[in-house]
């Protein structure tokens, strides 16, 4: 995504840090908590959902059979599981 912008997990704690007046250590121990919270339920198969903001969900990729290139010699790739955001209607409108 050529011209993406992004934000630092350090940079969002300084943001959150100084707009709400709050101690940087205090608001960083917040954001990791939340993170491993997250983390934690998404492990367990819990959809997390944040009021205004959006969805965290546990997805499966089916397992497929890939062709190296060049080679062409056939591959097996297990199924696996990754994490995924679905934003809520209102972060979607502009």
């Amino acid at each position: 995504m050529a011209g993406t912008k992004s934000i630092s997990k350090a940079e969002l704690v300084e943001l959150i840090a100084k707009n709400t007046r709050l101690d940087k250590s205090d608001v960083q121990t917040v954001v990791d908590e939340m993170i491993t919270q997250v983390s934690d339920h998404l492990d367990r198969d819990y959809q997390v959902h944040l009021s205004d903001f959006g969805t965290f969900e546990s997805r499966e990729r089916r397992g497929r059979v890939w062709a190296k290139p060049g080679t062409r010699e056939r591959i097996e790739v297990p199924a696996s599981r990754y994490a995924a955001f679905r934003p809520s209607r209102r972060r979607l409108s502009p």
